[in-house]
């Protein structure tokens, strides 16, 4: 079916009608840029309109088709080839759709499996490398005896301010999502606090340590929490 010579077919019979477009719209109950659309053949008026187009025009469905004035003699001729086009049209168009939809519903698909894939793994992630609980407050009320050392095992010497001061970084720590597994941290150098809480048979060990510029604190087969950059500097001194 040729589009552009069927709308070139229907701006010269509106044209020796004297009609605008917006006129011949106006009598078949469209809008002038639905016979915009048909003249510049972008497209063919819907079943419903072909009609009523016709009958506007003085033409049979047959010339429209056909994009021409048909003599009689041709009419049976041009009839059956308009059939044939028009099936091979509709057929054309529904196939087309249908690979629209099929395009829309494997592209919806993969949208949800993508989006599936995401919050699964992010629920997985977060089941399996939950943040760590909230680290165990010390008190230094509580405290019977504390040593400090490095990795080294070289002892560390802090006096009680200093002290009081490390003791407020760990309780104030952040959960990460780290976890420890090891018998001592990886990272080197590390800074290794023994405390002695009254009234509990274990000590409490800490392991303090900076990585890539954040600076965290570590209990064995444990969690890992951050402190605050301030307690490595007086570990330094």
């Amino acid at each position: 079916m040729e589009q552009e010579k069927i709308g070139k077919f229907i701006m010269q019979l509106r044209k020796e009608r004297n009609l605008t477009q917006k006129e011949l719209a106006e009598k078949i109950g469209v809008t002038d840029r639905a016979i915009s659309k048909w003249e510049n053949g972008r497209g063919m008026p819907e079943l419903s309109l072909i009609k009523p187009l016709c009958d506007e025009l003085d033409i049979s469905v047959n010339e429209l088709l056909s994009g021409e004035r048909i003599a009689k003699d041709e009419y049976q001729e041009k009839l059956e080839e308009n059939i044939l086009n028009t099936i091979a049209y509709a057929n054309e168009k529904a196939e087309r759709e249908h690979r629209v939809c099929m395009y829309i519903i494997i592209v919806g698909l993969l949208v949800i499996f993508i989006a599936m894939g995401i919050g699964g793994w992010m629920m997985y992630d977060r089941w399996v490398f939950p943040e760590a609980t909230p680290i165990k407050q010390i008190s230094m009320e509580r405290i019977e005896s504390i040593h400090v050392s490095d990795h080294e095992e070289n002892e560390i010497i802090i006096n009680e301010t200093e002290l009081e001061l490390m003791i407020a970084y760990i309780n104030n720590a952040e959960p990460t999502r780290y976890w420890s597994v090891n018998d001592y941290p990886r990272v080197r150098p590390y800074y290794e606090f023994e405390i002695a809480i009254k009234g509990e048979e274990r000590e409490l060990r800490y392991f303090i340590y900076e990585e890539d510029g954040a600076v965290y604190v570590e209990m064995l087969y444990n969690g890992v929490w951050e402190v605050d950059k301030g307690a490595i500097y007086i570990l330094e001194q």
